[in-house]
């Protein structure tokens, strides 16, 4: 019996406190026993008495309606200056309507009841403001997705804005001497980005292009070769027709026209090899002229342009560091092609054409729909990429698709585009459909225009 009357104490006690809000007693922690009907005396196992917590254990002096700070002339025996502590037994008040004795003021002579009545109006109004704010949000909520409904013929997909990633990467391994860009900067195309250290290909370009001024006099030399073997020749053959006319007046031998015909075939060589020691050496030009270009070019290869209009998103090297054969300086993204990337069905995706017109409504400006036209549709279908959201559970087969924005736009805005922010895109199946009016902006009109 004495743990069933200690189990009703803590359990009254835990609803007085959180939901009926009854009176606590802040020397004992409990509330009055009498007020739910249990018994002031109660006999536990053993024949032991339980007497209630409380001195004033009954319904009759708990609800008597006593004021704050004054005494019953019955309880004049004990001492005046009772605490708001000792209070609490006599009327029933609990530590949170019994202020302490410096911050009694405007609350002395308020009974419990009024307390009560207070605290419940005060409850009552931050509810009926809850309520109000709640009902406010939804009417707001419903109204703006019967503003957003779409008509028939237009599609939308989930995506982001998007734009190709170039990676700016040595072709040659070397040192960094130089890096004219910082994270962020936005750069025009042909702008130096980084430059390496060239001093050993400055060399080897230089010997080279001295060996190419050798053999280029080397040429000059087989040239005047030739020349001179071509004058020999030419007298070999003057004097084998002279020497073919007195022998045949019998004014020589023939023994001397054979030496002048031998001398004339050997006059004929002579050039000929002449001849290829001069084209040997004008391949000995090239080779050395290539060479020569080969080392410029890889002098011009280890400065670091930008291949296309774009901002830097990273800058992972830095000056003095060694990369290898196409290591990484920085990440250019193009911004002269900037586009938003989702999926559509197969039933959608069939319906739209190359051209359409789109919007694009990005999550940072939900008033301000930016223009586009469909510039990819995927010619294959794929499964339905985990990222992507679809009206259906799911979509077995989905269509990439790309929504361009225009490049004169893109040009006048390039300050203010930010690749990655999430959005959603709208298409044209129809073209004779009309937008709806909160797809409609200054953009769209100014596109429109051009």
């Amino acid at each position: 019996m004495q743990r069933t009357v200690r189990k009703r104490h803590s359990i009254i006690s835990l609803l007085s406190r959180g939901f009926l809000g009854f009176p606590k007693c802040p020397q004992t922690g409990t509330i009055p026993a009498s007020r739910f009907g249990i018994p002031r005396k109660t006999r536990g196992r053993g024949g032991s008495a339980l007497s209630s917590p409380h001195p004033l254990d009954h319904p009759a002096q708990y609800r008597a309606p006593l004021k704050i700070g004054l005494r019953k002339k019955r309880d004049s025996r004990k001492s005046t200056a009772a605490s708001p502590h000792s209070l609490c037994h006599i009327s029933g008040v609990s530590r949170m309507f019994v202020p302490s004795a410096g911050r009694l003021k405007s609350g002395q002579g308020e009974t419990f009841h009024e307390r009560m009545f207070r605290m419940t109006r005060r409850r009552i109004v931050i509810f009926a403001v809850i309520a109000v704010a709640v009902i406010g949000g939804g009417g707001y909520y419903y109204y703006r997705v019967l503003q957003s409904r779409l008509p028939p013929g237009i599609a939308f997909g989930n995506g982001r804005i998007e734009g190709d990633e170039i990676a700016i990467s040595t072709k040659y391994a070397g040192r960094i001497a130089e890096i004219d860009f910082k994270e962020g900067d936005l750069v025009q195309k042909g702008q130096v980005l980084a430059r390496m250290d060239t001093s050993e290909l400055a060399a080897s370009e230089r010997a080279a292009a001295a060996l190419a001024e050798q053999r280029q006099k080397d040429v000059e030399a087989s040239r005047a070769t030739i020349q001179v073997r071509q004058a020999e020749l030419d007298l070999a053959n003057s004097e084998l027709a002279r020497g073919k006319i007195l022998v045949a007046k019998d004014a020589i031998s023939r023994q001397r026209v054979e030496q002048l015909t031998a001398a004339q075939i050997s006059a004929t060589e002579r050039l000929a090899a002449a001849k290829s020691a001069t084209a040997a050496a004008e391949a000995a030009v090239v080779a050395a002229k290539s060479e020569q270009e080969r080392l410029q070019h890889m002098i011009d290869d280890s400065t670091l342009i930008a291949p296309k209009l774009g901002r830097m998103l990273f800058r992972p090297a830095n000056i003095g560091e060694t990369l290898p054969a196409g290591g990484q300086v920085g990440t250019l993204v193009d911004l002269s092609d900037i586009y938003m990337t989702f999926f559509l069905p197969s039933t959608q995706a069939a319906r739209l054409a190359l051209g359409a017109p789109g919007r694009i409504v990005v999550d940072a400006m939900p008033g301000r729909p930016i223009p586009g036209y469909v510039s990819f549709v995927s010619p294959r279908g794929q499964f339905t990429p985990k990222q992507v959201e679809t009206q259906t559970e799911r979509e077995r087969m989905m269509f990439r698709v790309k929504l361009s924005v225009p490049e004169p736009l893109v040009m006048k805005y390039i300050n203010q585009i930010k690749v990655g922010v999430t959005g959603v895109a709208y298409v044209k199946l129809d073209s004779n459909v009309k937008w709806p009016h909160w797809l409609e902006s200054d953009l769209t009109a100014e596109a429109a225009t051009e």
